[in-house]
């Protein structure tokens, strides 16, 4: 009934045993000082065991200054591998992938959080309240290897993929946007230019880790904001990208000025992230995630079927209820707890609560 979705994949000698994903997902389960606790750990036993084929810790800061909130996820020193390495062994030990999103927030966060000024590549307001400070050239090049080093400590920690967030409006999509990329050096102009920092991180990275391990990048494929990245520029990011090595491109779409195109709850927004992954995807020889208000297995196997893309990520459904899969499989379509779409799993780690689920409330 689901032959696609369950249709193993092997990217770099890794076999990932189906096509469903648990993205990467911000769920402030981090101690203040931004280590595992256990309910990080709990939280991903629970994904893993219900079988996802791959399962992305999400929004681990690569910077000091990039954290993304007041519990979110560090990777930029050592002393976070030996949480990171319980938390992917644990991943690893129920069946799925282990992988890590390595994320700097640029200008979405607040002095509140990271006490000092947020960066960005142009001093441009956001929707999260501080102007920031537009980053000088050797703090580019500082960050381009901050992310090389984190990207080892995943390795080392135990990640068998590692996803870059180039989406939602975070540093590097910054960089990638006309909207929020005022620079006239070679990070700014034109469009080559724009992709630069991208470019770099990715080449960083390669030159740290195996070549074994996986790499994703997650882009906004369309901003949907007037002047901003339209999936013809983003038809160009994902082959460039593809040449500099990248893996697999997880597509989404907005920033997070637009919660309802980030995490859609009505039908307007419901299926553009399945267009916008098979425009990707017709563009590049790499696979693709698409994601977004993806309820069930029927859907997702329907999206595989027309070839729209090779992943699907179930985040907020998964959510809901872990074990979507597994009770799929075993048509227990009755046991299933389903995904109310209230959002309040998203609005929660925005501040300073954590994950919670209506529906799920012992997650």
């Amino acid at each position: 009934m689901f032959q696609n979705i369950f249709k193993p994949i092997i990217i770099k000698n890794i076999c990932i045993k189906n096509r469903i994903v648990f993205p990467a997902f911000n769920t402030s389960y981090a101690t203040e000082q931004g280590f595992v606790k256990p309910r990080l750990l709990r939280f991903h036993t629970n994904v893993s065991k219900g079988e996802v084929g791959l399962n992305i810790v999400g929004a681990t800061s690569v910077s000091k200054e990039g954290r993304v909130n007041f519990y979110g996820l560090r990777i930029d020193d050592n002393k976070f591998i030996p949480g990171l390495k319980k938390l992917f062994t644990t991943i690893q030990k129920n069946g799925a992938i282990p992988a890590i999103q390595l994320t700097h927030a640029g200008s979405q966060t607040t002095s509140m959080v990271i006490d000092s000024k947020p960066v960005a590549p142009s001093s441009i307001p956001t929707c999260f309240g501080d102007t920031p400070r537009a980053l000088e050239r050797h703090e580019i090049k500082r960050i381009i290897k901050d992310f090389g080093n984190s990207a080892l400590r995943a390795e080392i920690a135990g990640a068998k993929a590692i996803e870059l967030h180039a989406a939602h409006g975070y540093l590097i999509h910054q960089f990638l946007s006309p909207l929020t990329n005022k620079r006239i050096d070679d990070f700014g102009g034109s469009l080559i230019n724009r992709i630069r920092f991208l470019k770099d991180i990715i080449i960083e990275i390669k030159d740290k880790i195996r070549n074994d391990t996986i790499l994703l990048c997650r882009l906004s494929a369309e901003e949907f904001r007037n002047g901003g990245i339209t999936i013809e520029y983003s038809k160009l990011i994902a082959k460039e990208i593809e040449k500099c090595g990248v893996d697999i491109i997880d597509v989404t779409a907005g920033i997070y000025g637009q919660k309802h195109i980030v995490y859609p709850t009505t039908n307007k927004y419901r299926n553009i992230r399945i267009d916008l992954a098979s425009k990707i995807k017709s563009v590049i020889n790499i696979p693709v995630i698409c994601s977004g208000h993806i309820s069930n297995l029927s859907q997702a196997e329907n999206i595989l079927e027309k070839r729209k893309a090779d992943f699907i990520a179930l985040g907020r459904a998964l959510i809901a209820d872990p074990l979507l899969i597994k009770k799929t499989r075993k048509k227990q379509y009755h046991l299933i707890k389903k995904c109310t779409w209230c959002n309040k799993c998203v609005y929660d780690w925005q501040s300073r609560n954590s994950l919670h689920c209506p529906v799920n409330p012992e997650i």
